[in-house]
């Protein structure tokens, strides 16, 4: 692990000189060109109506601005809904980005995603997934080698949903995770990538992050070799896909009004605590 760290110091170090300083303001710039939905909030409010972590008990997270952007599109390449949810923190002058508050954060994102979670069909985990982006754009020199070690880390497997880590120092160096790519990320990871150096100040040569051709051709052999197998064999065929598809959209509907439900309690206990 350290010497992924040390290796990717010395990338970022190198490239500093065409790294672009980044502000909320830029980052917001960036990614609605985009076509990301963005807004920009006060961390003490969701602080203030987090159920996770009620006013006072999480000092090591010092409030200050963060950028939502959220971007919700159906991927061909992976035959499912794909949400990308990008969280910038703005590190208040004076404040430094710690490992205490960076795990404190982490623990905060699942109801931060549930906050500004685009409601639809198909629900979270039957063909849709969420990519999490979290950035820290801080006017520290230099950042802590254990946050440099949390940012470069592989990222933990999750169900349906990827949290990538990246942060920019006061001196431009940007720091996330370029190491080896385990065969589960080789898919997500070169998306990840992009959205993590464009919002902190990588140059890049292309308005739109890499596609994965090779998966598109997979999933039209896959249809053609369907629709040949249906023709050969309807006898076989047919009737086990017409079972598969009802009993795949029954659970997915059990699964998006029970994700409605929880979604809309959470939003309705969160105005509850505002108006208090």
């Amino acid at each position: 692990m350290e010497t992924t760290a040390t290796t990717t110091t010395t990338t970022t170090t190198t490239t500093m000189m065409n790294n672009k300083r980044m502000t909320l303001s830029d980052a917001r710039t960036e990614l609605e060109r985009r076509g990301f939905s963005v807004i920009v909030e006060d961390e003490s409010k969701h602080k203030q109506t987090s159920s996770a972590n009620p006013i006072g008990t999480n000092p090591a997270a010092a409030a200050g601005l963060l950028l939502v952007g959220v971007q919700s599109r159906w991927r061909w390449d992976l035959l499912a809904k794909v949400d990308v949810m990008v969280f910038v923190h703005q590190v208040n002058d004076g404040d430094y980005l710690t490992l205490d508050r960076l795990e404190a954060d982490l623990e905060e994102v699942p109801s931060r995603v549930q906050d500004h979670f685009v409601e639809g069909f198909p629900p979270h985990g039957f063909s849709r997934g969420t990519m999490i982006l979290v950035v820290y754009l801080t006017d520290q020199h230099n950042i802590d080698p254990a946050v440099v070690t949390r940012l470069v880390a592989t990222p933990k497997e999750e169900w349906c949903t990827t949290t990538f880590l990246a942060a920019q120092d006061g001196q431009g160096r940007s720091y996330f995770m370029e190491g080896d790519t385990p065969l589960w990320g080789k898919v997500l990871f070169a998306e990840l990538r992009y959205w993590a150096g464009l919002v902190t100040g990588r140059p890049t040569s292309s308005d739109h992050p890499p596609s994965t051709p090779f998966l598109k051709y997979l999933i039209a052999y896959l249809v053609i070799f369907l629709l040949i197998a249906c023709f050969t064999m309807p006898k076989i065929i047919v009737p086990m896909l017409i079972v598969l598809f009802a009993v795949f959209f029954t659970v997915m509907g059990v699964a998006a009004t029970i994700q409605w439900y929880r979604v809309r309690r959470r939003r309705s206990a969160n105005e509850a605590l505002i108006t208090c």
